[in-house]
């Protein structure tokens, strides 16, 4: 698995109608990339969950709307971040390329979502 990220979080990382070119999950290592297991997938999301992020002044509102290392809210905005990825994946159908890509952003939001359910 590919070593988490450190220290502040670059300028890139924030949404492209804010100039951004790659995601926080992204920037963290998260991917649904062909030969990328399960567990390597939640192990990327757990990490995230727990990291204490630090943004940097073009990035500051994206990341601190994830909140709290550890928190609900946290755990909440990423899976929201996956929904609203496979929402937007709306044409992709089960003989598409995208489909896989798809159903494990599907699956990892709804683990996220089991998780809280034990908060």
């Amino acid at each position: 698995m590919k070593k988490a990220p450190s220290g502040p979080v670059p300028d890139n990382v924030r949404p492209m109608d804010q100039g951004g070119n790659k995601s926080l999950l992204g920037w963290y290592g998260y991917n649904t990339r062909k030969g990328v297991p399960e567990n390597t997938r939640r192990a990327t999301l757990g990490n995230l969950i727990s990291a204490a992020l630090v943004p940097s002044d073009s990035n500051r509102a994206y990341v601190l709307s994830f909140d709290d290392p550890d928190s609900e809210q946290r755990i909440r905005r990423i899976a929201c971040v996956l929904e609203d990825q496979v929402g937007a994946q709306f044409w992709v159908d089960e003989g598409h390329r995208l489909w896989p890509s798809k159903q494990k952003r599907a699956s990892d939001a709804e683990w996220l979502r089991s998780k809280l359910e034990g908060l």
